[in-house]
């Protein structure tokens, strides 16, 4: 148990505030994970991070009252709200362990908890590569980065991401292949997960290209990241220009729980998804060097927050280097963009392939 001191900090404020009513609490399931939202009539100012011990969830909130009905989903076993001075208190008791849990803000009105639980569905349902999801990076206001040769990244991602679902419904007929994007419009970070969580999708793949602070710069090559701390500061940069996208959304609030690197480490240490992630990551990044010829720059680890809100093993991709001419000339090219999609369609075509193996 946690945060007692947090706790009465807000305990203090609150009681100068009108309460909110918890007005409606969704659950939604992705694979081994659920997303339970609670939405209340009015700003919830503040929370306590929820505490977890083997089956029960425990989320407080404080100066809220509890207006909603209780959450109809199979995996729970009992639900529970109760207020105790001040403090509105949910117990929920799920019918298997719980072995990580994630939480963050949606909105001014809205926390969701996703908890992953240990209960494994059948393998063959669990691995089954029938959804993966892409997400072209950046659109609408959001340009990305401009190249040497004034092409915007968010025009680029999404070239590739389009030609990638051509090829993927090709070789991967089973499969649904869903894009975050499909035009040039703006799509919040945390929007993006939302979507791939929706869709109840198996695999996210997030399409970026790198830039360096000066241009033009003689750095090249693809880097494929996973979602941990970044180890060098190279990664660290990566990652702070691409989250600095939150500054145009409407409120950036929302991250500021996941800017905690040890939470990060954390909520997934234990995470079925790991593994997976960098199974998937080791592909992609050997299919686009094979094909592509560009320099292999490995693969890397940072806190991206786009790859925070998908349940599913994901990687982000930096295509290439916007500030590099040679580079920036492949990725504005159909040549370089369809090298691009053939390298990730056969990645994610082994990687499925793999998967299937060892059901049988």
């Amino acid at each position: 148990m946690q945060g007692t001191a947090s706790l009465l900090a807000a305990v203090g404020t609150s009681a100068l505030l009108a309460p909110v009513r918890i007005r409606a609490i969704a659950v939604q399931r992705s694979a081994d994970t659920l997303h339970v939202r609670f939405t209340a009539d009015g700003t919830i100012e503040h929370y306590q991070r929820p505490e977890w011990h083997a089956e029960e969830l425990i989320v407080r909130i404080p100066g809220a009252l509890h207006a909603a009905a209780s959450p109809s989903e199979p995996a729970i076993e009992r639900f529970q709200a109760e207020r105790i001075r001040e403090i509105l208190r949910y117990r929920i008791r799920f019918r298997s362990p719980i072995i990580a849990c994630f939480w963050a803000r949606e909105g001014r009105q809205t926390i969701r908890i996703s908890v992953l639980l240990s209960s494994p569905a059948p393998e063959a349902q669990r691995w089954e590569l029938d959804v993966i999801v892409i997400d072209p990076g950046h659109g609408g206001k959001d340009y990305g980065a401009i190249g040497v040769n004034g092409k915007a990244e968010k025009a680029i991602t999404l070239a590739v991401a389009l030609k990638l679902r051509q090829l993927l419904r090709q070789m991967l007929p089973n499969t649904r292949v869903i894009l975050t994007r499909e035009e040039d419009r703006f799509v919040p970070l945390y929007r993006r997960g939302q979507i791939a969580n929706e869709h109840r999708g198996k695999l996210f793949i997030s399409l970026h290209c790198n830039a360096a602070p000066t241009r033009p710069h003689p750095a090249r090559g693809i880097e494929t990241y996973v979602l941990r701390p970044g180890r060098t500061p190279e990664a660290i940069r990566v990652a702070e220009r691409e989250n600095a996208v939150i500054r145009l959304e409407d409120d950036p609030q929302r991250y500021a729980s996941l800017s905690d690197e040890q939470h990060i480490l954390a909520t997934l240490a234990q995470s079925a998804f790991m593994r997976l992630s960098d199974r998937l990551a080791a592909l992609v990044q050997q299919q686009l060097v094979s094909t592509t010829g560009l320099p292999d720059r490995g693969i890397q680890q940072a806190g991206f927050y786009v790859l925070m809100g998908a349940s599913m093993p994901s990687v982000l991709v930096e295509m290439g280097f916007l500030s590099n001419p040679a580079d920036a000339a492949f990725l504005a090219s159909p040549q370089g963009q369809w090298k691009i999609a053939r390298a990730l369609a056969e990645a994610l075509r082994l990687y499925a392939a793999e998967y299937a193996s060892q059901l049988h």
